[in-house]
This record gives C-alpha cells, sequence and structure tokens, in this order.
C-alpha cells in the first residue's frame, strides 16, 4: 500500500491505493493519524486506488472520522473503488463514512 498525502489549503489530502488491511494500517497508521492532528483539521481520503480493505482498515477509517470530528474537522471519503464501497455497505458503514449515502 501507498499513502500519497497533500495539504490544500486547510484541507489534507491522502490518497491510499493497493491494499489497506491489517499490516498495512500498521504500517501506514502514524501518517494517516497525523493528519487529524491540530484544531479543526479538514481531511479528505481518495481510496478510490484500494484493491482489498479489511476490518482493521474500516477502524481506521472511524477512528480518523472520529478525531476529526471531535477536534471540531470534517472527515470526507472523496473516493471509492468497488472492493472499498461494497464492504462499506455490507458492513452498514457507508452511511456513516460515505457523503453521498446517508
Amino acid at each position: 500500500m501507498s499513502v500519497r498525502t497533500e495539504r490544500v489549503g486547510g484541507t489534507r489530502r491522502a490518497e491510499v491505493v493497493g491494499r489497506f488491511d491489517a499490516h498495512e494500517v500498521a504500517q501506514s497508521q502514524g501518517v494517516l493519524r497525523a493528519l487529524v492532528e491540530g484544531d479543526a483539521p479538514a481531511l479528505e481520503v481518495d481510496l478510490s486506488g484500494v484493491t482489498f480493505v479489511d476490518s482493521s482498515a474500516l477502524a481506521e477509517l472511524v477512528a480518523l472520522r472520529r478525531t476529526a470530528l471531535a477536534r471540531g474537522g470534517t472527515f470526507t471519503l472523496t473516493g471509492t473503488s468497488e472492493p472499498v464501497r461494497t464492504i462499506l455497505e455490507v458492513t452498514d458503514l457507508a452511511g456513516v463514512l460515505l457523503p453521498d449515502a446517508g
């Protein structure tokens, strides 16, 4: 898995590519969590390049969202691959993590 990050204005963006599973979460957790540090973080995560996702990755996404919101910020998934969208729907997290699923 690779994570590319950038900052555009007050928004932090992360593009995740490849497998997003327990092993990869452990390796990338510091990078992703650093994106929601500080006051009112605006975080956008693009998962359109993710080929596989497991429960560890879902837990990390929920934790990132929770932290961003607790600090007065926002969390938005800006892209999802078919495998990601499917697992979000099966786990009923689509309504929580996807802005258009409400």
